[in-house]
């Protein structure tokens, strides 16, 4: 009875680790060929810096549609010729941004990724957050609709990331809807509360970036519908805890030149063009003075980046 047990166990074991191979084998026979559509990529405005040249990128912004509708990489650039990129998603939440990370790291040898404090203390679905885990070891289960894109051609050719993201993750919109600022910002001792999961992912994040030797620095955007003092103490208290500096541009929204009735989008979710406008040419001012990063202006190896400001204020 005993040896049977022990060769049911076996057989269990094998047949999961043998699943678990296939499953990897799966993930990588279906991973993206390209950073676009027909490459298999979903998320190609967010993985346009895959095509960029290798370690060109300062600054990577990671974060949910706050920081893809308020922060321009380009009117950074034009400001500062430091190169940023907007790694933004909708509805992003931790787990999502602790999922992306690893690739940012290792496709960039960039200096800082700045990180939407909404996505860190904004609640999730504890379902997905299990899922984007094990999408880790088996990427099969993000990729699995390459099926209906590749057939052997496709299988058998190397990964070549071609698709060029112009505005560098940026979604521009310049329609105007006004914010309601009657208690924004309002003072208060009060904390928010974050589930668990969030501060568990958030302390990989921070890990990730130090082993990796990237500084790491935590941003909200003006949001009058999103961002309320209680969360500024809940992010500023984990910020003060790790050590890592917290930029809260609700706080200085008026210093930035915020304008509740222009700088908004839809009514005080996220920001518009104009008010975009502001924010990045804020946040050039303080990473060149809070990081160090010099201009690319004169280096021809960036000449592309300047062909793509172009491109994006002339259309």
């Amino acid at each position: 009875m005993k040896q049977q047990k022990t060769n049911h166990v076996v057989t269990v074991l094998a047949f999961l680790l043998g699943l678990a191979f296939l499953m990897a084998l799966l993930g990588w026979l279906y991973r993206p060929r390209d950073n676009s559509e027909e490459g298999g990529t979903f998320l190609t405005k967010s993985m346009g810096y895959l095509s960029e040249p290798e370690d060109s990128i300062d600054v990577f912004f990671l974060g949910s549609s706050e920081f893809y509708a308020g922060v321009c990489p380009l009117r950074i650039w034009d400001e500062a010729g430091i190169t940023s990129y907007d790694v933004a998603t909708p509805g992003q939440r931790i787990y999502h941004a602790e999922y992306f990370l690893p690739q940012i790291l290792e496709t960039h040898r960039t200096k800082l990724v700045v990180f939407d404090a909404y996505v860190a203390v904004a609640r999730g679905n504890g379902d997905d957050a299990v899922f984007y885990q094990w999408a880790k070891p088996f990427p099969i289960l993000l990729n699995h609709n390459n099926w209906k894109l590749f057939g052997i051609k496709e299988l058998l050719s190397p990964v070549d990331y071609t698709h060029h993201e112009v505005n560098k993750g940026f979604r521009p919109r310049g329609i105007a809807k006004g914010a309601n600022y009657s208690r924004y910002m309002k003072k208060t001792g009060r904390r928010a509360e974050v589930p668990w999961m969030n501060t568990a992912l958030l302390d990989s994040v921070c890990r990730q970036c130090k082993e990796a030797g990237v500084e790491l620095l935590f941003l909200s955007v003006p949001s009058p519908v999103n961002w309320n003092y209680a969360r500024h103490n809940t992010m500023q208290d984990y910020a003060d805890r790790q050590g890592i500096p917290f930029l809260d541009l609700n706080l200085v929204a008026d210093e930035v030149g915020i304008d509740p009735k222009t700088d908004f989008r839809d009514g005080g979710d996220h920001l518009n063009g104009p008010g975009a406008k502001k924010v990045s040419v804020y946040l050039a001012a303080y990473l060149r003075e809070h990081y160090g990063l010099e201009s690319h202006h004169d280096d021809p190896a960036y000449a592309q980046w300047q062909q793509d400001y172009i491109t994006f204020t002339t259309h």
